[in-house]
């Protein structure tokens, strides 16, 4: 006490005289009162911007843009908050642009079931590419979203608008046993293809309206609306590109014509009731499983 009111008194003498040592008294003397920083106060808490920004960013101007502009977007709606101070509250909330949990918004997001209640009513058709010996080979599919039946395909080096509708026209032939215009139009078949330039080109489109059949395209950014053949191509890959060496691009076709019959007649799904797709087609059982195996809404 008395070395805090005379701050000029030989602090030494007094620790001698009294006997005490120097880190008594640094362990009592008055704590320092640490200032707030200097300058104006923001009306806004940490998680106050973090939601104002979370707001914008569900219908923003333009997409993916930076924490900048956001600052200036935020500060024209009466949010006035320090630019720094925005990108480490977007930055622990992994909202930065540069991070991958920033993405677009989903316009139109696929929430429905994709099965169907009878044969012929929706193909679905999509191009994976698988890498070989030779380089890479794409395989066209054509499946149908009743029973996961493959009604038609065609394997190429190329994946151009010629092979994609070389595979189409072999499906059509197989099941309606002619190639011709509006073959498919009773059976009001529809076809669905994501935004692939092979599938959004002029002669695609005059193909379908050729054979009768309606374009139905998938939403952006949601491969689960054609799961039906995303999860064949998990099982094309699992049972086929996987386990054989494929070196030639015949020898490829030949080993996938006697997959697609094996499949077609034997391999069993879950949503099917453990039944191979012409086997459940011949029971016509309406399926207890709304989604194909693996595919979730």
């Amino acid at each position: 006490m008395l070395m805090n009111q005379y701050p000029n008194i030989n602090k030494r003498l007094i620790l001698r005289v009294t006997g005490l040592s120097s880190s008594t008294y640094y362990d009592n003397r008055q704590k320092v009162i640490h200032k707030r920083r200097p300058g104006p106060k923001s009306k806004y808490c940490d998680h106050q911007v973090l939601q104002e920004v979370l707001d914008y960013l569900k219908a923003p101007v333009f997409y993916l843009e930076g924490y900048k502009k956001i600052h200036k977007r935020l500060a024209k709606r009466g949010i006035k908050v320090a630019k720094e101070r925005l990108r480490v509250i977007m930055n622990k909330a992994d909202l930065l642009c540069h991070q991958n949990k920033r993405g677009h918004v989903k316009i139109g997001e696929h929430k429905g079931t994709i099965t169907t209640n009878r044969s012929n009513e929706l193909w679905g058709m999509d191009i994976k590419e698988f890498r070989t010996s030779i380089g890479k080979v794409y395989f066209m599919g054509v499946i149908d979203h009743y029973n996961s039946e493959i009604k038609g395909w065609h394997m190429d080096i190329k994946h151009t608008r010629i092979e994609v509708m070389h595979a189409l026209r072999n499906a059509v032939r197989n099941e309606f046993d002619a190639i011709g215009k509006e073959v498919c139009k009773d059976a009001q078949l529809s076809i669905r293809v994501d935004h692939g330039s092979e599938f959004d080109c002029k002669e695609y489109d005059r193909e379908l309206l050729f054979l009768g059949i309606h374009k139905s395209s998938a939403y952006v950014r949601s491969p689960q609306c054609n799961g039906v053949i995303e999860r064949f191509h998990r099982t094309l890959k699992e049972q086929l590109i996987d386990i054989y060496s494929i070196d030639d691009i015949n020898k490829a076709r030949e080993i996938v014509k006697a997959f697609v019959e094996r499949y077609n007649q034997h391999w069993m799904l879950h949503r099917l009731g453990l039944q191979s797709p012409l086997e459940y087609k011949s029971n016509d059982v309406p399926s207890g499983n709304p989604e194909p195996e693996g595919v979730c809404h």
